[in-house]
């Protein structure tokens, strides 16, 4: 798979995660969105983080657009675990 199409698909699946959890917090609160939804440095950071999930499946070598979207959508997992690893130290 082209290089350019693995960061996307990783970045995507990424950036699937906190649509999901924007609907979720829109179907919850209907009237009202949680205010990270409203920070602008919330909205950075994601991109931010999706960015790096899409290098993340590059790093990984994936061949395939459906890999690439699950490394996508796990790499905030893998940041909380090399977080608290670089913590515990």
């Amino acid at each position: 798979m082209d290089p350019q199409l693995t960061f996307f698909y990783g970045a995507l699946g990424s950036a699937a995660l906190e649509l999901l959890a924007w609907v979720h917090a829109c179907d919850r609160l209907p009237k009202q969105l949680p205010r990270r939804y409203r920070q602008w440095t919330f909205w950075v950071s994601r991109v931010v983080l999706a960015l790096i999930a899409g290098a993340l499946a590059l790093a990984y070598g994936v061949t395939t657009p459906l890999l690439a979207l699950n490394v996508g959508a796990s790499a905030p997992l893998l940041y909380d675990t090399f977080t608290r690893g670089i913590q515990d130290r």
